[in-house]
């Protein structure tokens, strides 16, 4: 719980930046820590994650700003590889600020 609250803090944290210098959304790998892979996915780290970016999300909406999930590849994710992937945190978190964005450097 610790943890996943230091990483809503940190998205509203960075909310709070981008809405400073006029950003209307932060976009990147917001969903997860980078290049961390402890193992394959559980069911329960997915429901944490969906969970803690809805929070995120939450807390970005208050300084009017959104949050894109990029999807990387195998290497530097285990959450969201796929744009699938990526859509599927997003439907679950069901929170209208919070999209995906498609980078092709990371779609292999």
């Amino acid at each position: 719980p610790a943890l996943r609250a230091r990483a809503v803090e940190r998205l509203e944290q960075l909310a709070r930046r981008a809405q400073m210098i006029g950003a209307p959304l932060i976009a990147g790998p917001v969903h997860e820590a980078y290049a961390h892979f402890p193992g394959p996915v559980t069911e329960e780290e997915w429901a944490r994650a969906v969970e803690t970016l809805a929070a995120g999300a939450q807390r970005a909406a208050q300084h009017e700003v959104s949050l894109m999930i990029e999807p990387l590849n195998r290497f530097e994710s285990r959450l969201a590889n796929t744009i699938e992937q990526a859509a599927a945190l997003v439907q679950a978190a069901q929170e209208p600020n919070l999209g995906v964005t498609f980078d092709t450097h990371h779609a292999h």
